[in-house]
This record gives C-alpha cells, sequence and structure tokens, in this order.
C-alpha cells in the first residue's frame, strides 16, 4: 500500500491552488479582452427600441403657434411703444423690429402660447386691424423622437464608459474614446435642438405690422374736391 512522504500533500495542495489561479486569471484576461473588442464596441453602439406610442400616449400635443397682424395706427412709434410695453406685460419679448420711416414698423414679438390671442386683442385696439392671420404645426412626432435619440445616445454613452474602465491596452481605450468623444457630439447636438423645440412651442412669435393711418381728413377732402372741380372747369374728358 502507498503511503505519501511527509510534506507531499501540503506541497500537492499549493501546486492545485497555483493551478487553479492560473486558470481563473486567464479566463478574467478573456472576458476584458471580449469586453473591449471591436464586436463588444459594435453592440454597445446599438440603441435601445423605444415605444414611441406609448409616448406619444403619456405626452400632451406639442404643437407650434405662429401668427401675424397689421394695424393702421395714426402715429407709429406711440404704437410701437406700447406694443413693446403689453408684449412685456404678457411675459414676453420683442425679438426684433424695424422701423425704416415713421409711416411703418416691422415688429417680432416673441409671448407664452397662454397669452397670444389676448395680446393680439390688446393691440387691435391700438388702432384698425387690416389682418390677422393665426397657424399651427403640430410637432410631437418629432419631439417624441428627438427625446428618444437622446436617451438612446446618454445610455450608450454610459455603457462606453463602463467597457473603458475595463480596457486593457492603449488600442482598446483610444477606441472607446474616439466613440466616445463622437457620442458626446452627438448628445450635445440633440439637447440643442430639444431646446429649440420646446422654446418653439412654450413661445408664440407674432409679426406686428404697423402703419400709418392714411385715411384722408375733413379738409384733405375738401382740397380733394375742390381740385376735382377745378379739373372738370379746365380739362374736357
Amino acid at each position: 500500500m502507498y503511503c505519501p512522504r511527509p510534506g507531499s500533500t501540503a506541497l500537492l495542495r499549493n501546486f492545485l491552488a497555483i493551478a487553479c489561479c492560473a486558470v481563473l486569471l486567464s479566463a478574467c484576461s478573456q472576458v476584458a479582452r471580449q469586453a473591449t473588442s471591436p464586436h463588444r464596441i459594435a453592440q454597445a453602439n446599438q440603441p435601445n427600441t423605444l415605444d414611441k406610442e406609448s409616448q406619444a400616449a403619456d405626452l400632451k400635443r406639442q404643437v407650434i403657434w405662429r401668427a401675424s397682424q397689421t394695424l393702421e395706427v395714426d402715429e407709429v412709434e406711440p404704437a410701437v411703444s406700447v406694443a413693446r410695453q403689453a408684449t412685456e406685460e404678457a411675459g414676453g419679448y420683442v425679438e426684433s423690429s424695424s422701423t425704416g420711416d415713421e409711416d411703418h414698423a416691422d415688429l417680432q414679438l416673441r409671448v407664452p402660447v397662454e397669452q397670444f390671442t389676448s395680446l393680439m386683442d390688446v393691440l387691435a385696439q391700438q388702432g384698425r386691424e387690416t389682418d390677422r392671420r393665426i397657424s399651427s404645426d403640430e410637432v410631437t412626432g418629432r419631439y417624441i423622437d428627438l427625446e428618444a435619440r437622446l436617451k438612446s445616445a446618454i445610455a450608450l454613452r454610459s455603457r462606453l464608459e463602463a467597457l473603458g474602465e475595463r480596457a486593457e491596452n492603449l488600442k482598446d481605450l483610444l477606441t472607446l474614446e474616439h466613440e466616445l468623444s463622437r457620442v458626446q457630439v452627438k448628445i450635445e447636438t440633440l439637447e440643442a435642438q430639444l431646446r429649440t423645440l420646446r422654446a418653439q412651442v412654450a413661445y408664440t412669435t407674432i409679426r406686428l405690422i404697423l402703419e400709418r393711418d392714411r385715411t384722408p381728413g375733413p379738409v384733405t377732402a375738401v382740397a380733394n374736391g375742390v381740385a376735382w372741380v377745378l379739373g372738370k372747369l379746365f380739362y374736357l374728358d
């Protein structure tokens, strides 16, 4: 019957422990290489599919409203001042204005969407309203699409950052940094587009045109009548 030598059992146990550690280290190294491989990076680039129909059901309609208004007023400059003040009182601001002469002014007003019809009614009292137009553009689908793309890009950035922590060589690290840079630019672009769209939905743009009323007064009417009579006396048709 075989009897092990003293100390041989401990030596065998140490050998087995070293062998197990070697196998585990090899497996971990393989997992790390797979995690930072181009194939895994490509998988991380695949966005999650979002249920846009369920989002549309939960999100109220997103509508951009635009309006234009033309007024004939006695004096253009005072009417411009009234329009500025009324716009500010409604929580808006004058985005741009053009006054080529004292007979004409063209203003772009930005006002909260809840206030724009009331503001137009107030402005209409400053003179004779000759034109009023209101149009709308529903952008709910575009809003949902931008939000979904932004969420997907943010999730992709998080996955790439996690892969970067496990990168074991310079090549994989550089590849991940390149992808992260590209995704960050995409995120910033989508965020800017969403900010612009939200501002367009929240505020209505009103184009206000002010024109000096050229309706002849009594003296002008009499003068025109006299000129017509004189014309008939001295000229024959």
